[in-house]
């Protein structure tokens, strides 16, 4: 099989959004900083900002869900609450008041996009971390190992059967494996740390 160790998912997850994976050091480790949160350390509200946020980050299409319906808002709560040291959660959570004194909900579409490109733009002039690449690190990675994304752009095949190197592909077709699909994760998200 043509499996990729959590290790190296999540190096190259680090390559595609431009840097460090925050949290990294405790998710790799299998365990917690702090033991692990009832609750998480976002309330919903946030919760739904953060989905809003990924959504125009990875917006649904007229073949794919986006990242609101695989509900990563919930998935970066629990990242961010269980592996995140005390300063990444602190630059974190300073990101999200920041955005939730923007009333992000209530602009137009235009203006949320336009709002997550400045973002997108004020992140990639800085050579210190920013919150909006945390934002956009857990929108990737959460989205991708979500079972919305794996019943929807893989092939899901709860027991695998055996590795064929030369499947026909077409584009638009399933893919098979998951790491064969970073190119495609890369054309989902509309905004690159490079850009």
């Amino acid at each position: 099989m043509d499996f990729i160790s959590r290790k190296e998912a999540l190096s190259r997850l680090g390559l595609f959004v431009g840097g460090v994976i925050f949290g990294a050091e405790a998710f790799l480790s299998g365990c917690s900083p702090r033991g692990t949160s009832t609750n998480g350390i976002l309330d919903n509200d946030q919760i739904s900002l953060l989905n809003d946020i990924a959504e125009i980050i990875i917006p649904t299409t007229s073949d794919s869900a986006g990242a609101k319906a695989a509900n990563v808002g919930d998935f970066m709560n629990n990242i961010v609450s269980d592996f995140y040291n005390e300063e990444e959660q602190k630059q974190f959570l300073e990101g999200v008041d920041l955005l939730e004194s923007k009333n992000f909900e209530q602009l137009s579409t235009q203006e949320k996009t336009d709002f997550v490109l400045d973002l997108e733009k004020e992140a990639g002039a800085t050579s210190d971390m920013h919150y909006y690449l945390m934002v956009k690190q857990l929108t990737i990675w959460g989205y991708l190992t979500s079972e919305v994304c794996a019943n929807e752009l893989f092939i899901n095949a709860p027991v695998p059967g055996y590795y064929d190197p030369s499947v026909d592909y077409k584009t638009g077709d399933k893919f098979m494996f998951p790491n064969t699909a970073i190119w495609e994760a890369n054309n989902k998200a509309r905004f690159h740390s490079n850009s």
